[in-house]
């Protein structure tokens, strides 16, 4: 299975799945704007998030 039928497989491009990306997007913009400009470590943020999406996306039943 190809990338493309993957993402196809679990939604993408329905409305759930954008939201849902959007929503992890959103948080990742709330933290980086909490740190003010000053360094900081985003790795453990960022890996977090795309787990999240990835366990989502493993998990939706998209109708078909």
């Amino acid at each position: 299975m190809n990338v493309l039928s993957f993402s196809a497989r679990c939604g993408v491009g329905k409305k759930s799945m954008e939201e849902r990306v959007q929503e992890e997007v959103d948080y990742l913009k709330q933290v980086i704007q909490t740190k003010d400009g000053e360094p900081f470590e985003i790795q453990v943020k960022t890996a977090c998030v795309k787990n999240k999406v990835l366990m989502f996306c493993l998990l939706f039943k998209p109708d078909v």
